[in-house]
């Protein structure tokens, strides 16, 4: 897992200031604080076991598109090309009689 997740956040419950949260240093740590209060929030690993595992597998997926989109692994439609499986709406013709 990468350092550089995005930082998420909330409200402290005990001064209302935002709580920025690294998710990579919340699951090494298993700390939250407010910098302002100084209020430590503690990640109570049992009880979050699944959420856990959750973030841990996404994050594993992030990395893994990161890496191979870094190696050039992918390939990039031409513009005016449509995606596959994706239909092209049809235009209706007016016929003349």
């Amino acid at each position: 897992m990468q350092q550089n997740a995005r930082a998420e956040g909330f409200a402290c419950p005990e001064c209302s200031n935002r709580i920025h949260v690294n998710y990579f240093n919340m699951i090494t740590t298993g700390m939250i604080s407010c910098q302002v209060c100084g209020l430590e929030l503690h990640l109570n690993r049992e009880k979050s076991q699944k959420a856990l595992q959750a973030v841990d597998t996404a994050m594993q997926g992030i990395d893994k598109a990161k890496a191979h989109a870094e190696q050039g692994n992918y390939q990039q439609e031409p513009a005016g090309r449509r995606a596959r499986g994706q239909r092209q709406p049809r235009q209706s013709r007016s016929r003349r009689r």
